[in-house]
């Protein structure tokens, strides 16, 4: 049903899917199976003949804006790689049925052709871009009003007896669609609904679930685009926005999804345009003077993109564009307000970095309380930036303060430490507190438990060899294997020798330790 080879394209698949689209990995995992992937591939393989049984799929909720939340999902992996295999086996048959929307209606995660292509989906800026020019596009010629909407929690009310349907219509294979189901029904939560965000299978699953109510819109004269669960209908006066709603309403009932009422607007053409365009103007403005300024030092064309201006910024350092880009900055974002231009904000805070300006270190020092969803674009400035142990030291304060109410926003900040090999007394503190506590998200105590396997004493270590028995699973077994590397040799090669024939996951973590030790 599945081969190796299929197990092995999805295997790579599920490595291009990290570290944008899914929520967490484990610290050590990659470094485990790489060398053994061969056989850990096969060992699925005899999974999937002997009757596959996928494990519970776990949610890590995600602060978004308005202090809301998004349940991503964390996957056994496992479980990820028969998921892609499903989808890669029958991904032909996918393409066939969903290739005649891609582009418009629906924009987002374009499908690329090619079964083998590791690379299935496209996405990134260039696929934001489009967004924006074919909604202006479609503002051409008789439209007056645009409708503005999007689905309420979209993925997680996925109906699966309704995708199963859809799945079965395309002539997806009745064994891999068994197989299928099985494991979206193991995941969901409550029973029967919802599939795992933060996975491009599921991405390629949702754009199936919507084609319907494309083809639907389509067919019944309405002009529209889709990103992912937001809608844009162009209507040629408010009367046939209004009827516009109302279909759609009921196409989407039908699939046991609602529209967000506080989302949902019937706005001007003028309007439109403004929000379609929102900060493109005020990013085209910063990119005229840096073209204008970059070409009297340098004779650089008057036409270069943007990717051609990173690249310029990259190779002098000392161009005057640094001051254009902390001018735009300190203008657009000089204090900090409940809504805040995310798209402008990510684009200056990415060329700021790779200038390794500090001039937005105080305002993402504060945003971490007020914007926890910008944790990630904040750390990757953190990371092109040279700052010092004052601002560490706020970060790590902040974190140990009650205003840190998102175990996933200090999985982020303690990761990030991690990766940077930096581990402050601090901080180690926090990660002991933080571990030990098995009330918190296990993404969050993982990596806890690799700082203190870094940094932590001997008291630490004993600690840890006697929390070994009582690990939840193999996974933290093996993490607890990899954080006693720096035990008293003979202490730590006595207890290897006791544990590595209690899984495969703990059997590769004393190989990879064992290995790195020389």
């Amino acid at each position: 049903m599945l081969s190796e080879k299929d197990l092995k394209l999805a295997w790579d698949r599920l490595k291009l899917d990290r570290p944008n689209r899914c929520f967490y990995t484990p610290p050590f995992i990659f470094s485990w199976i790489k060398p053994n992937l061969r056989t850990w591939l096969s060992t699925i393989s005899r999974s999937l003949n002997g009757g596959y049984s996928p494990q519970d799929c776990h949610t890590c909720y995600t602060p978004k804006g308005g202090w809301l939340v998004r349940p991503g999902a964390v996957l056994n992996l496992e479980d990820e790689i028969v998921y892609n295999a499903i989808l890669g086996k029958e991904y032909s048959k996918i393409y066939n049925h969903l290739k005649w929307a891609q582009g418009g209606p629906d924009i987002a995660y374009q499908l690329q052709g090619g079964k083998n292509n590791k690379e299935w989906i496209k996405s990134g800026f260039l696929i934001w871009q489009a967004w924006r020019k074919k909604s202006l596009q479609r503002l051409r010629g008789g439209v007056s009003q645009v409708v503005f909407t999007d689905i309420a929690g979209f993925y997680e009310n996925i109906d699966l007896s309704i995708l199963r349907s859809d799945l079965n219509s395309i002539g997806f294979n009745r064994h891999l669609l068994d197989l299928l189901m099985a494991c979206l029904n193991r995941w969901s939560r409550p029973k029967g609904r919802g599939i795992p965000q933060g996975y491009s299978a599921s991405d390629i699953l949702a754009k199936i679930y919507l084609t319907h109510t494309d083809i639907a819109l389509r067919d019944a004269g309405f002009k529209h685009l889709r990103y992912v669960d937001d809608f844009r209908i162009f209507c040629k006066n408010k009367l046939e926005a209004k009827q516009a709603i109302s279909f759609l309403t009921d196409l989407l009932k039908s699939r046991g999804l609602s529209l967000q009422s506080a989302k949902t607007r019937i706005v001007a053409k003028a309007e439109a345009i403004e929000e379609i365009d929102g900060i493109t103007p005020v990013i085209e403005e910063i990119q005229n003077v840096l073209r204008k300024e970059l070409a009297e030092i340098g004779g650089y064309s008057s036409y270069a993109t943007i990717g051609y201006l990173d690249a310029v910024l990259e190779s002098n350092p000392e161009a005057p564009a640094p001051e254009v880009l902390e001018r735009a900055f300190k203008e657009n974002f000089f204090e900090i307000k409940e809504d805040i231009d995310k798209t402008l904000f990510h684009y200056l805070l990415t060329r700021l970095g790779k200038i390794e300006s500090k001039i937005a270190v105080d305002y993402c020092l504060d945003l971490l309380r007020h914007h926890p969803e910008e944790t990630e674009a904040i750390l990757r400035y953190f990371t092109n930036i040279d700052i010092n142990k004052t601002e560490i030291s706020r970060i790590i304060q902040y974190c140990a303060s009650k205003n840190s109410i998102y175990d996933y926003q200090l999985y982020q900040i303690v990761k990030w430490f991690y990766e940077r090999q930096s581990y402050p007394k601090k901080l180690l503190r926090l990660c002991r507190e933080w571990y030990l506590n098995k009330n918190r998200a296990s993404w969050l105590r993982s990596y806890c438990l690799a700082i203190i396997g870094e940094a932590g004493t001997p008291s630490d270590l004993e600690i840890l060899e006697n929390a070994y028995g009582s690990a939840s699973n193999e996974l933290e077994k093996a993490e607890i294997i990899v954080a006693l590397k720096r035990m008293e040799l003979g202490r730590r090669n006595s207890f290897y020798g006791r544990v590595k024939k209690d899984g495969d996951l703990i059997a590769w973590a004393v190989q990879n330790v064992m290995s790195n030790a020389g």
